[in-house]
C-alpha cells in the first residue's frame, strides 16, 4: 500500500487512539523513504516517551506526530521542548500536525530557539506524502527561517488536483490472457527499448534539444524509490512513467514507479517463471516519464543478481527542447544527488523521430492495458510485433534509417505495446487493430518508443 493510500485511510478514521498510532506509522514511512534511520518509541529524551527518532548523514532529530481534533497549544510545544532538554545538543524536532498551531504555539517556537523545534501543517504532510513537496528541501527552508529570521515558516502548497482539475496519472492495469498483471514479458534482441504511455512531446521546437546528464548513488530499492520521489518533486514529472529490465534474450515492461520497484526486487520470480539454467550476473533497468511542460526523463542503472543482489551505475537524463529560463530547480535537483558540476549540452541527435505506416500494418493483440483515471477503458494493447523475427532482425519500410535512428528498433522485441487512438470498452475487443504511426527518442542511451495504433 502507497503512503498516499495509508493517508486516505486514516482520513476515513473515526477511531482518534488507533488513528494517532497510524499517522505515527505513516510519519515513519514518509522519513523512511527519504532515507532515515528511524526508530519508533524512541528513548532518545528519557524518561519521557518520543514518537520518533530520525537519523540520516550527522543529521538527528526527535518527531511528534499528532493528529487530534484541537489545533497544537503553547503547553503541546513546551512539552516537546522539555524533551529536547533531555537530548544531546545537536538534536532537533520536527512536528507533524494534522490539525495546525495557536498563534501562541507558533510564536513560542519561533522565540525559543535555544532548542530548536520545527513545525510542519497538513498542507506540507499531504504534499510531501503526494510527491509533490520534498521533506528534504522543506526541512533546510525552515532550519534557515528559525535561524535567520526567528521565523516559523509553512510552505505554500496546494495539490495538483485542486490546480488543474485533472486526475492524477498512476500505473496502468494490464491484462493477459484474463489474468491482471503488473508487467509483461516477451522475447528481445541484444538491444533493450521503452514503450512510452504518452507522445514523445520535449515542449517548444525538439528540433535540437538539451540535456543535463547526472549520476546517483543508488544501491537499494529504497535507494531508488528515494532518487525517484525527489526526481518528482524538482523536476514536475507527470507520473506517466514506463519501465523497462532486460537480461539476455528478454524484457519485462510496464509502469509505475511501485511495480518497477516490485519488479526489481522480484527478480528470482521472474528468472524461475523463465526455468532458466543460467543468466548474466547483471540486468539492465530503465524507466522513462514525460515533464509537466514539455520534456522526457530517464533514468538508467543495473542491478547485480545472485547472492548478494544490489544496483549500480545509475544514470539520469533529462531532456528539454531549450535551456530553462528558471533553473533553480534543477540545480536543486544537482545538489541533491552530488551533481554541482553538471553543465546542459545540446543533443541534436536526440530530437524525436515519426514514422506513419502507410498503408497501415495489422496487428494481432494479446492483452489490453487499462487507463486507470478511465474506469473500464482500453487505452492501449499489447501486441504481438510484425517486425519481429526471432533469429534475424526484419527491416522496418521506413526512408533511410541510420544506425543513431531509434526508429530502427521497433523491429527488437516479440512484443509490442501500443496506444490506442479511439478507446474502447475493455471488455469487448473489436475485430481488427493495426499501426497508425511510431514515434522515437534517444533518453539515457535508451530508445524510447510511443506506437499508437487504431481499430476498425
Amino acid at each position: 500500500m502507497t503512503l498516499q493510500q495509508k493517508l486516505s485511510e486514516l482520513d476515513e478514521t473515526l477511531n482518534r487512539h488507533k488513528r494517532g498510532s497510524l499517522f505515527e506509522e505513516l510519519v515513519a514511512g514518509v522519513l523512511e523513504e527519504q532515507g532515515f534511520d528511524v526508530t519508533l518509541n524512541a528513548k532518545v529524551a528519557t524518561p519521557r516517551q518520543t514518537d520518533l527518532y530520525a537519523h540520516r548523514d550527522g543529521l538527528s532529530f526527535i518527531v511528534e506526530a499528532k493528529w487530534q481534533k484541537k489545533t497544537i497549544h503553547i503547553g503541546d510545544i513546551e512539552s516537546i521542548v522539555e524533551r529536547l532538554r533531555k537530548t544531546p545538543p545537536d538534536v532537533f524536532a520536527c512536528v507533524f500536525s494534522m490539525s495546525g498551531y495557536t498563534q501562541q504555539a507558533v510564536k513560542y517556537a519561533s522565540e525559543n530557539r535555544s532548542h530548536e523545534l520545527l513545525l510542519f501543517n497538513e498542507a506540507e504532510i499531504r504534499g510531501i506524502v503526494a510527491d509533490e513537496l520534498s521533506f528534504t528541501t522543506i526541512l533546510k527552508r525552515k532550519k534557515d527561517e528559525i535561524r535567520r529570521n526567528a521565523r516559523v515558516w509553512f510552505a505554500d502548497w496546494k495539490p495538483k488536483s485542486w490546480r488543474t482539475g485533472l486526475l492524477p496519472a498512476g500505473p496502468e492495469i494490464l491484462r493477459m490472457g484474463g489474468q491482471s498483471e503488473s508487467w509483461w514479458c516477451c522475447e528481445t534482441h541484444d538491444n533493450d527499448v521503452i514503450f512510452s504511455r504518452e507522445l514523445l512531446d520535449l515542449g517548444g521546437d525538439s528540433g535540437a534539444p538539451v540535456s543535463l546528464r547526472l549520476r546517483a548513488d543508488v544501491r537499494t530499492s529504497v535507494d531508488l524509490l528515494r532518487l525517484l520521489r525527489i526526481l518528482k518533486i524538482e523536476v514536475g514529472l507527470k507520473g506517466e512513467e514506463s519501465f523497462a529490465i532486460h537480461q539476455g534474450s528478454v524484457g519485462w515492461y510496464g509502469s509505475g514507479k511501485e511495480s518497477f520497484v516490485t519488479a526489481i526486487e522480484q527478480w528470482k520470480q521472474r528468472y524461475a517463471k523463465l526455468n532458466w539454467q543460467s543468466y548474466h550476473h547483471s540486468e539492465e533497468l530503465a524507466y522513462c516519464d514525460r515533464l509537466e511542460y514539455g520534456g522526457l526523463m530517464g533514468v538508467t542503472l543495473r542491478q547485480r543478481v545472485g547472492k548478494d543482489a544490489y544496483l549500480y551505475s545509475c544514470e539520469i537524463e533529462i531532456l528539454l527542447s531549450g535551456l530553462p529560463v528558471d533553473a533553480s530547480r534543477l540545480q536543486a535537483l544537482c545538489e541533491q544527488t552530488g551533481n554541482t558540476e553538471a553543465r546542459f549540452e545540446f543533443e541534436k541527435h536526440k530530437a524525436v523521430y515519426t514514422h506513419r505506416f502507410h498503408p497501415r500494418v495489422p496487428v494481432h493483440p494479446v492483452g489490453i492495458v487499462v487507463d486507470p483515471t478511465q474506469g473500464e477503458l482500453a487505452s492501449g494493447l499489447v501486441t504481438k510485433n510484425p517486425f519481429y523475427k526471432g533469429d534475424t532482425r526484419s527491416s522496418l519500410d521506413a526512408v533511410s534509417l541510420s544506425s543513431s535512428n531509434p526508429l530502427r528498433f521497433l523491429t527488437n522485441n516479440e512484443l509490442l505495446c501500443c496506444r490506442l487512438k479511439s478507446w474502447h470498452p475493455a471488455a469487448k475487443m473489436m475485430d481488427r487493430y493495426s499501426l497508425v504511426q511510431v514515434d522515437g527518442c534517444w533518453i539515457a542511451n535508451i530508445p524510447v518508443l510511443y506506437v499508437a495504433a487504431d481499430w476498425e
